[in-house]
């Protein structure tokens, strides 16, 4: 069974809500012509409107929480997200989907070999920790104007008469 991750931030506006709700939806397993598994998070946002839309939709998800006990401490509280994205990443494997949904520019110090750079953008992190895996594709749906992929995104277009 095919594996989809959805990232995203927590606080939406309600255009970029209307953007992610129309990609998710194609998405869904009618769509996307398989049988699927949505690998969601926790937090609010993004995680909780693709968890309902799931749910509305029949669609198998995964839905990995943040653990408390890292949440409750103050010096691990930062890390809490970080540790649970990559729990969410570590469940996939060559085929799979990783769908991001960023709303600010990428780190500089974000890369799929270091995508943890505790700069608040854990949607970067995890698509940069997803890309890491052999074979896994990172889909990048910006919900903001202008942005620039990071390096580790960009295709080169090959050519055949080069």
């Amino acid at each position: 069974m095919r594996r989809i991750l959805f990232t995203g931030p927590r606080k939406l506006t309600v255009p970029q809500r209307d953007k992610v709700w129309e990609v998710a939806k194609r998405y869904l397993p009618e769509n996307f012509g398989e049988n699927c598994l949505w690998v969601l998070g926790d937090a609010p946002g993004v995680d909780t409107m693709l968890g309902e839309l799931a749910q509305s939709n029949n669609c198998h998800y995964l839905r990995l929480n943040v653990k408390q006990e890292l949440q409750a401490d103050i010096r691990t509280r930062n890390w809490a997200y970080a540790e649970r994205s990559q729990r969410m990443v570590n469940s996939l494997s060559a085929g799979d989907i990783a769908v991001g949904f960023p709303n600010k520019p990428c780190p500089n110090n974000c890369t799929p070999k270091s995508p943890w750079s505790g700069g608040g953008s854990g949607t970067w992190g995890t698509l940069a920790a997803s890309k890491a895996v052999r074979g896994v594709e990172a889909i990048v749906y910006p919900i903001f104007e202008n942005v620039t992929l990071p390096h580790w995104l960009q295709y080169k277009q090959l050519s055949l008469f080069e």
